[in-house]
């Protein structure tokens, strides 16, 4: 029996999913680190059904995937991670909202406020607010409901998060992950955050370095290993 992950997948559409060469690098390494990983394309992407949406429906996309680990004979659904970068992150977040089978998180330039996202890169307001629930008739109200920074003490409190976030990133302002860590500490929540320096969207040149502070999150509460 091995621990297991859930693959937060980033990106929106097509962009960021699934695909074998993606899978065998990343969902692969973990796997050969002692884990069951699956990982779901979400709602409208890749071929999948269904309308894509953002802090909407497709947050069951990624719970669904509960039961469906307790199909798999090697997998010790007793002892569930969840690992997302981006939106992915942002869907971790939402995750933890919802579900308290959750026993550890990373997150990696998640996106926390699409207030600040939206101010810091206009260009992509024309893409992610239509795929956020009702934006378009209520948007501010909208934009609230799926920003986690808004409701930081609904996350399952006992889940322990580890945050990684680039200070150049160009893509998810640090802004959103300094708010989202200060509205976990104001609630006790267990947190770790950890600020690369010059760091980009990706963490590409820390690559070595989130791969071990991930693998060590994730033994720390999932295998009890310190």
């Amino acid at each position: 029996k091995y621990p297991c992950i859930i693959y937060s997948r980033g990106g929106v559409r097509n962009f960021g999913a699934m695909n074998h060469v993606f899978a065998q690098r990343i969902m692969g390494e973990m796997a050969n680190w002692g884990y069951v990983v699956v990982e779901s394309q979400l709602r409208g992407c890749a071929g999948s059904e269904g309308q894509e949406a953002i802090g909407g429906k497709e947050i069951n996309d990624v719970l669904n995937l509960i039961p469906l680990l307790a199909t798999i004979n090697q997998a010790d659904t007793s002892r569930i991670g969840i690992f997302g970068r981006s939106r992915g992150g942002h869907t971790v977040y939402h995750a933890l909202a919802e579900s308290a089978n959750i026993d550890a998180a990373v997150v990696i330039g998640g996106m926390a406020n699409f207030f600040q996202s939206f101010s810091a890169r206009p260009e992509i307001d024309s893409i992610y607010c239509p795929l956020i629930p009702n934006c378009s008739m209520n948007r501010e109200k909208a934009i609230r409901q799926a920003s986690p920074t808004f409701w930081a003490e609904k996350l399952n409190e006992s889940t322990p998060i580890l945050i990684m976030h680039g200070a150049d990133d160009q893509r998810v302002p640090p802004e959103e992950a300094l708010e989202m860590l200060e509205k976990l500490y104001q609630q006790d929540h267990p947190v770790r955050f950890v600020f690369f320096e010059n760091g980009d969207h990706g963490l590409t040149e820390y690559r070595k370095e989130t791969d071990r502070l991930t693998k060590y999150w994730l033994d720390k509460y999932l295998k009890r290993i310190d």
